[in-house]
């Protein structure tokens, strides 16, 4: 599922676009991006924006006409429009008719009362705009109820306020929830995919049955799914980038790209993994409400590292569950709750003891 945010110039296109990326964890890219690398010129080497503004769109028009597919095949090589994303600023119709899957992604209308056309392109967001409410009317989705379309108009002087994200938020998280591929929240047994793959660098010796000859290099690869066998610890399955798949890799075994070699400090797979998988059942789901900065503690070195939250594994069954969260030494840990202080929160825990009480209808209370 990709968002798509479509609006004339000045209706806040990229404010919200940057928000919604930041909410949902997944790259922004502005549509513009094409003509901006081929125009080469910023809008402060002109007198004023709206010469800029003249000049680019002219340049636009002419090069459009040299070679249609020119923004869409330029997006297509600098980014992977598989994976989610949020793509902003998309006027012209032709690009919009290729890139946009009515089946899958989602379209947000931003539209301001009174505002007029700027340039020729702004003709084109109309005609987006007519084709996006034909979809919604006809339901031409295979049958489907058509949610993927949401309009917001706000006034002028209000259009980078954060009530319009709120706005729109709740709609857009209700359909992501709905997408199996980007929020999976079934039980699974021993595998599970991602919420979103991981781009990640992979010792080279876990290629190779850990031959010391093979240490110190790394292999770039995605992490696509999640496997859980009993006793052992949570471990990625990966594809790397010549089309070789790998599987029960060890969180261990994979730092993010920036910090391959998880700089000055390099975690334990003990202290990276608070327990062994108890079971093969398990539900792997990436709760909003978490996603962010986190502080993560480990108690042998008493210590706390920054991270982000990536999902939880639940093992139902057992009532266990681990986060998973990427250190900002690029490791990735699974921790529990009381291992981890969620959305920045301050480094101490109280002294809370674990629930063990279980509720259900049929349980008496002492107390009544």
């Amino acid at each position: 599922m990709r968002l798509f945010i479509i609006g004339k110039t000045g209706d806040g296109k990229t404010t919200l676009g940057k928000a919604l990326a930041g909410e949902c964890n997944i790259p922004h890219i502005e549509a513009s991006e094409w003509v901006k690398a081929r125009f080469g010129r910023s809008v402060d080497s002109f007198p004023s924006r709206e010469e800029y503004v003249a000049a680019i769109t002219a340049f636009s028009i002419a090069e459009l006409a040299k070679k249609p597919a020119a923004c869409v095949e330029y997006l297509a090589m600098h980014h992977d429009l598989d994976r989610p994303c949020v793509i902003s600023g998309i006027r012209n119709p032709r690009d919009f008719m290729h890139l946009f899957r009515s089946e899958k992604d989602i379209a947000i209308c931003l539209t301001r009362p009174g505002g007029e056309p700027g340039t020729v392109f702004e003709e084109g967001v109309e005609i987006i705009g007519t084709y996006l409410a034909y979809l919604a009317k006809t339901r031409l989705i295979g049958g489907q109820r058509f949610k993927q379309v949401f309009t917001i108009s706000y006034k002028p002087c209000d259009r980078t306020r954060i009530a319009t994200m709120e706005e729109v938020l709740p709609s857009i998280a209700e359909a992501v929830a709905s997408d199996s591929r980007t929020n999976q929240d079934i039980h699974s047994f021993v595998h599970a995919d991602l919420p979103l793959p991981l781009d990640l660098m992979v010792g080279e010796e876990f290629f190779y049955d850990m031959d010391p000859d093979h240490e110190g290099e790394f292999v770039p690869a995605r992490a696509f799914a999640l496997a859980c066998y009993k006793g052992s610890v949570p471990t990625f399955t990966v594809r790397t980038f010549d089309g070789s798949v790998f599987s029960y890799l060890p969180p261990d075994a994979v730092g993010s790209p920036e910090v391959p070699h998880c700089g000055d400090l390099v975690l334990s797979r003990k202290e990276l993994v608070y327990h062994d998988c108890p079971s093969e059942k398990f539900v792997l789901i990436c709760h909003r409400e978490l996603k962010g900065g986190v502080n993560a503690f480990f108690k042998e070195r008493r210590i706390w590292l920054t991270g982000q939250y990536l999902f939880t594994v639940d093992w139902y069954e057992g009532n266990d569950l681990l986060h998973c969260i990427h250190l900002e030494n690029g490791q990735f840990a699974f921790l529990p709750h009381h291992k981890v202080k969620f959305k920045d929160g301050t480094r101490d825990f109280k002294q809370f003891k674990k629930m063990r009480s279980t509720w259900s209808v049929g349980t008496s209370d002492p107390g009544i």
